[in-house]
């Protein structure tokens, strides 16, 4: 559905899991170099996911909350007791937590914000004019402005899901929604007209999902966030385990904050 519609959605996804992988890639490397040029190309993969679109950026965030849990290890023991551990600690979670935090600062943060910036450039340079940093920051306000002067409602989104109907594809996302009374309208893309039916005809386009691997990739994460849970209470992290969960909630969660619906 995506590729065929022409969606940039894939690539936001494939540069925000490449970032994810470069990072874990690098945690392992021994030298200085092949480390923190993985770590550093990383960055440049966030930023590319952002360029795509901002929620790109919850790839990165929860890469950071990831490192910033992986650093707080060096405090883990005098959290929780000398009984605490954490699993895979030799393995890329304990490295993470090892690492120089001012170099993944840099990586995760002005990598990213550098790279997410360059991309601007070409767009900048053909339509410019007062200069391409008071340009840039310009558009960024353009963007941020429009999405918060959206409207709501059914007048506006006769077709609407809410984030949580997405956890079990209840009402998936429509890319394309439209009711009809009369069946002889044009429809657009040249679709043939429908047969006479009684009532509204309704078109529509949705995101659905593989319903065998959405609903069971759905109960598998509310069983590793309780087993997560379980974990605090064990005082033993499995670092894999909390990997999916925060990538996972921190792709979700930004959208609760979204009231068109």
């Amino acid at each position: 559905m995506e590729s065929r519609y022409a969606l940039n959605n894939v690539y936001l996804i494939l540069f925000g899991l490449l970032g994810q992988v470069l990072l874990l890639w690098g945690v392992r490397r021994e030298g200085f170099y092949a480390r923190w040029g993985a770590i550093a190309l990383a960055g440049v993969f966030f930023g590319a996911a952002a360029s795509v679109k901002w929620n790109g950026l919850w790839y990165l965030f929860g890469t950071l909350a990831i490192v910033v849990m992986a650093q707080g290890m060096v405090g883990w023991r005098s959290w929780f007791g000398n009984n605490a551990t954490v699993s895979n600690s030799e393995g890329w979670w304990g490295r993470l937590g090892r690492l120089n935090p001012l170099g993944l600062l840099v990586c995760l943060t002005v990598v990213p914000g550098v790279f997410y910036f360059l991309e601007w450039i070409p767009h900048l340079l053909l339509n410019h004019k007062n200069g391409i940093w008071p340009d840039f920051l310009e558009l960024q306000w353009q963007i941020l402005t429009y999405h918060q002067g959206v409207k709501a409602g059914k007048d506006v989104h006769p077709y609407c899901s809410t984030w949580w109907s997405w956890l079990g594809m209840v009402r998936p996302v429509a890319y394309f929604y439209r009711i009809d009374v009369n069946p002889q309208e044009i429809i657009p893309l040249n679709h043939p007209n429908p047969p006479a039916l009684a009532g509204s005809l309704v078109y529509d386009v949705h995101a659905m999902g593989n319903p065998l691997l959405w609903w069971s990739s759905t109960v598998a994460i509310v069983l590793a966030l309780l087993y997560d849970l379980g974990a605090i209470g064990r005082r033993r992290l499995d670092g894999l385990v909390r990997w999916i969960n925060v990538g996972y909630l921190a792709n979700l969660l930004p959208w609760v904050g979204v009231t068109r619906c």
